[in-house]
């Protein structure tokens, strides 16, 4: 697996943390323009999560099952890092298994944009 980062201290994670967050609210941004393309119906969308979109899409037929399980991973692991990382782990691994942590959660990430990225073509055909 490709390093993205690498931790060796604790300014690194705030960093790889930084990073992560980013490329999280960036699938974000693009999942819900997907959502909006296609039309599905969710309450309260703008502040509707993630999740709830996940689940209409799903609910709805737009997604597949395997697209629907590698976008929950991401989102599950989203929320993990917005609400728990520093909670659970941050104090509690060593900077080695930090970086291994993190590393594949950027990597799930950019894997579930690339699969929004080639919902957002399917739908503009």
């Amino acid at each position: 697996m490709k390093n993205y980062f690498t931790i060796k201290n604790q300014t690194d994670v705030y960093s790889a943390v930084g990073q992560i967050v980013k490329a999280a609210q960036e699938m974000e941004t693009e999942y819900k323009k997907f959502a909006k393309l296609i039309g599905v119906q969710v309450e309260d969308f703008e502040r509707g999560s993630m999740s709830k979109i996940n689940k209409a899409l799903r609910t709805q037929k737009v997604i597949s099952v395997t697209d629907f399980k590698d976008l929950e991973r991401a989102i599950d692991l989203r929320y993990y890092v917005y609400h728990e990382f520093f909670l659970k782990d941050f104090y509690d691994l060593s900077f080695m298994e930090i970086d291994e942590n993190l590393n594949k959660i950027y990597l799930t990430i950019f894997e579930a944009s690339d699969t929004v990225a080639g919902l957002i073509e399917r739908a503009k055909k």
